[in-house]
């Protein structure tokens, strides 16, 4: 499947509602559960408009298999319809465009029927490509959704969708609830055939910081939906909304309690008795956690252990467990260099089948698969990969202990090379879940076109990469040849590059309402000097545009036309007038008087520091020269009085701008460079 991702690293410190979550950043994984997730009907619950979908779905039995796909608005309106044959344990893979052969820009979610079992699955990815969230086919299963933990504090924030699968109308209510259970609000939900609600608790729901979790009670069992949690342009996770509460033992197929991941569990009890739970790991050792009638609970592993992290703890069995809904989330601590966050739903729900619909090992991607044995008696596996056009390949046999595991990546578990998905065939119910993820070292997180697996020696600055412009001087190593290129000794510097494709931008503009863009936009000969186009264009609300022809020889940058909003017809002055040198002495100054028709320009240029270290939002930059000017224009007899400083790097131009009034004394505005692209430097005459 190919989802363009193009990821950028933030690790800042998260507070899940009850959950300490040290990194859950730039979220490079994904999972859902193996069990239950079969059937000859399902959704894939949301097509992500703000991003990528892939979907993957492989018919699971020995016969030909029918599958119709029908894409919907949120509405319930139908926007297009395809049928897949697919032959035996075959499996169809890529985008819904792909699927569907055609544009489908107004869908928002996919309903799927066959006359086979099938199972599948969908992965979602942010629009910048930051994150992923997997969801398995999800199915309508009773007339009641649980969301059993909810995140809305101003850093977290929860989506929670219903769809209406059937072909008739429900009618429910969402109650909110807080962690003792104490009601938060109530709002009537009506849902007519095939409609989608997507709702965010923070923009809908009154006090969304007090909810814990939410119910949604129809007269429907045609009902299905998930929640997903998420930091914008941060991390998120999805998971199935739960449609039935636990009556038995919740298993606990996979913890990961150690210096590099965390795991977090998330449960309320739905019935009106007082509960003590008891939770069984692997390992032996016991908790026990008294829960409330309607309350909400959420903790890691390691809290149930005073804030100790337990390697050797891998599962658990929650003993008591009847009448308890809840999820299980596990993500990379921040010091793993790892940036992992997925959960699934917590059930007692095993069988002696198991489906991972889809297979992805490569350079960039990477599998997990996870199968628990939870009886006190060994069980005998059967592990069965198919090729994506159903082809049978070799399978492989083991035995699992009492409370043991399997586990591992695709790559570490000897899969054939030409897996595309996975049957994991158990003598006794077992259970499991499949996880996604993204090898970070082959991830270009800061966007410049090259991954630390390419040679970029800095993948979150996006100035450095293999072939980079260099900066003299700087201590930054931008080019990846391993050192800082020195300065040349004669102290001649090129404080403005000028290329075609040059590019600089400031924020914020004149106006504080956008960017300011300066670009090189093309060349032209004035007598016979070859000049290039500088533009400079204000955020569109601040409605100002000026342009001048630049040139440079070996000593200075000069000024041969020049065009503006006051100045509409350029100007070609009677001697250009020299900008900027570029071999300044501390304390140089001169004075240019231009004559630009009914204006009269004088600026008095004065070079203050040649040294300066500038930190910008484009990066810190050394050896800047910092040069003040005061501009005196007349009209008519009035003169007004213009003072500025600005900041020139070595090889990249003006970075920083400061609008002085009243003598210098009031600051009017400061404009910062936050991006800029630099060709090779031309134009020298």
């Amino acid at each position: 499947m190919k989802i363009n991702r193009v990821l950028t690293i933030l690790f800042l410190f998260c507070m899940f509602s009850s959950f300490e979550i040290d990194s859950a950043h730039s979220d490079y994984m994904a999972g859902y559960t193996g069990v239950g997730i079969s059937g000859t009907k399902g959704v894939f619950p949301k097509l992500d408009r703000n991003g990528n979908t892939g979907i993957a779905f492989a018919n699971i039995q020995n016969y030909p298999a029918t599958v119709t796909l029908t894409a919907y608005q949120d509405d319930g309106d139908r926007v297009a319809t395809v049928v897949n044959i697919l032959a035996p344990c075959e499996k169809v893979v890529g985008s819904p465009e792909n699927i569907f052969a055609q544009a489908i820009p107004a869908a928002t979610y996919i309903k799927y029927s066959s006359d086979r079992e099938i199972v599948g699955f969908q992965i979602n990815t942010s629009e910048e490509g930051m994150m992923l969230d997997a969801l398995p086919g999800i199915h309508s299963g009773g007339s009641t959704l649980y969301f059993p933990h909810v995140a809305s504090d101003g850093n977290w924030e929860t989506e929670i969708c219903m769809i209406n699968s059937g072909d008739g109308s429900i009618s429910g209510e969402l109650r909110a609830y807080t962690d003792s259970g104490q009601e938060v609000a109530v709002i009537p939900v009506v849902l007519t055939s095939n409609v989608r609600r997507e709702i965010t608790v923070g923009d809908e729901f009154p006090n969304p910081g007090s909810i814990k979790y939410i119910i949604f009670s129809s007269d429907s069992s045609s009902i299905c939906g998930y929640l997903k949690f998420y930091i914008d342009c941060d991390c998120r996770v999805a998971i199935p909304a739960a449609s039935e509460i636990n009556s038995g033992d919740i298993y606990i197929s996979h913890i990961a309690s150690d210096e590099n991941w965390w795991t977090g569990i998330s449960i309320v009890n739905i019935t009106s008795s007082s509960r003590v739970l008891t939770i069984e790991f692997d390992n032996g050792m016991t908790r026990s956690r008294s829960i409330e009638p309607y309350e909400h609970q959420a903790f890691t592993v390691r809290d149930l252990f005073g804030g100790v992290i337990q390697p050797n703890i891998n599962s658990a069995v929650i003993k008591n467990a009847s009448g308890i809904v809840g999820l299980e989330l596990f993500g990379s601590m921040e010091n793993s260099g790892k940036n992992y966050l997925s959960g699934v739903l917590l059930s007692e729900k095993a069988t002696t089948n198991i489906y991972y619909p889809h297979i992805a090992s490569d350079s960039l991607w990477w599998t997990g698969i996870v199968a628990y044995n939870p009886s006190t008696s060994p069980c005998n596996l059967t592990i069965t990969p198919f090729g994506s056009d159903g082809t049978l390949l070799p399978s492989q046999r083991i035995t699992l202990g009492a409370k043991e595991k399997y586990i591992g990546t695709v790559r570490q578990l000897n899969f054939h090379a030409e897996a595309a998905w996975l049957r994991i065939e158990g003598t006794s119910p077992i259970s499991g879940f499949e996880l996604f993820g993204i090898n970070p070292n082959s991830v270009d997180d800061d966007q410049d076109g090259y991954t630390e697996s390419q040679g970029d020696c800095n993948d979150h600055d996006r100035t450095v990469y293999p072939g980079a412009l260099e900066i003299c001087g700087d201590g930054i190593d931008q080019d990846c040849d391993g050192a800082d290129k020195p300065c040349p000794i004669d102290g001649t510097q090129d404080y403005f590059p000028l290329s075609v494709g040059n590019r600089w931008v400031y924020t914020p503009s004149y106006g504080k309402k956008g960017d300011r863009v300066d670009s090189i936009i093309g060349t032209e000969t004035i007598g016979s000097v070859e000049t290039c186009i500088w533009n400079r264009q204000e955020a569109p609300d601040d409605n100002y545009n000026e342009k001048r022809w630049l040139a440079k020889n070996d000593d200075y940058l000069q000024v041969y036309k020049y065009r503006s909003n006051d100045i509409t017809d350029a100007v070609i002055p009677s001697q250009p007038w020299v900008m900027l040198t570029f071999s300044p002495a501390l304390g140089e100054t001169w004075t240019a008087n231009i004559d630009l028709g009914r204006l009269n320009l004088r600026i008095t240029y004065y070079v203050e520091a040649i040294n300066e270290s500038i930190n910008v939002l484009a990066g810190n930059f050394r050896n800047c020269l910092k040069i003040r000017n005061l501009s005196e224009i007349s009209e008519s007899g009035v003169t007004e009085y213009d003072y500025k400083e600005m900041f020139y790097a070595p090889g990249v131009g003006p970075v920083l701008y400061y609008s002085y009034r009243d003598n210098w004394n009031t600051l009017s505005f400061k404009q910062e460079l936050r991006s800029y692209t630099i060709l090779l430097s031309n134009n020298r005459q």
